[in-house]
């Protein structure tokens, strides 16, 4: 049942003291270092969680737990809409529907705030990924989500290269690329 679970997201929503700890969570500026934003994001979970256990008084379940960690988020300031909402309330405003999170246009995964957070986005979201260890061969976040958004309705794509490395001992190896398309 998840209407417990949804009555603490309301009382945490509409609770004034949770709502300014919450949005102290928030960085002060957007950021597209992805330490920090792994930092708050947990600080904001935890919080939100520590909320709801004390709301339910009892301990949240795994799939209430994955409501709070999986919600959307903007890529640059982990705002959700709760925290827009609350953001909103905070300062005596009601919210209109320009100010929820937005889809990335061409991926449909990933979240923004606003049009100043898209900009700031745009080179974490549409620039290379820097962990080539781990396969992602250059692809940028926006890539491979929608490698990941088609994969899930069909088989993907692969396509596969061949480079050339060499190394500074004039040693010289094969290495297979492989990208989604």
């Amino acid at each position: 049942m998840h209407k417990p679970m949804c009555k603490a997201l309301s009382a945490i929503e509409n609770n004034p003291t949770a709502a300014a700890t919450l949005l102290h969570t928030l960085p002060t500026q957007p950021t597209i270092d992805v330490e920090v934003l792994n930092n708050k994001t947990a600080e904001q979970i935890s919080c939100i969680l520590n909320l709801c256990r004390r709301f339910l008084q009892r301990q949240v379940t795994l799939f209430e737990e994955h409501l709070v960690i999986f919600e959307p988020r903007c890529m640059v300031c982990t705002r959700t809409d709760q925290l827009i909402r609350m953001e909103a309330a905070m300062m005596g405003a009601t919210i209109d529907n320009s100010r929820r999170l937005t889809l990335c246009p061409q991926c449909n995964l990933s979240f923004y705030c606003s049009p100043a957070h898209w900009e700031a986005a745009h080179a974490l979201h549409h620039g290379p990924c820097e962990d080539a260890d781990l396969g992602h061969n250059g692809l940028s976040q926006c890539d491979m989500n929608r490698c990941a958004h088609t994969s899930s309705s069909k088989p993907p794509s692969w396509q596969t290269s061949t480079a050339i490395s060499s190394g500074s001992n004039g040693s010289r190896r094969v290495l297979k690329l492989r990208g989604c398309h």
